[in-house]
């Protein structure tokens, strides 16, 4: 198992090949999950994605959300943008 992480860790792409890879290439499709403020993340983002692609935005918190999607309407940034709450009950 030891063997099998250690593998996975030196065949992973670094920091520096995902952002070559990325100016290379646009990207079809986002998924963004962060802690932090996912208005300046999604900024930082949009100009990797490609032109009418998909974006999605997770946060554990509802407000910062409902800033980044205010942001983006009241700027005219993104189309057909929606904001869903999901509860998990354990």
């Amino acid at each position: 198992k030891r063997q099998d992480r250690m593998i996975r860790k030196l065949t992973r792409p670094t920091t520096l090949e995902i952002r070559s890879m990325l100016r290379e290439r646009l990207s079809d499709s986002c998924i963004i999950v962060t802690q932090f403020d996912p208005t300046e993340t999604v900024l930082k983002m949009l100009p990797y994605l490609a032109p009418s692609c998909p974006f999605v935005v997770y946060s554990e918190h509802m407000g910062p959300l409902a800033e980044c999607l205010h942001h983006l309407k009241s700027n005219n940034i993104a189309l057909n943008l929606r904001l869903n709450i999901f509860f998990s009950v354990l």
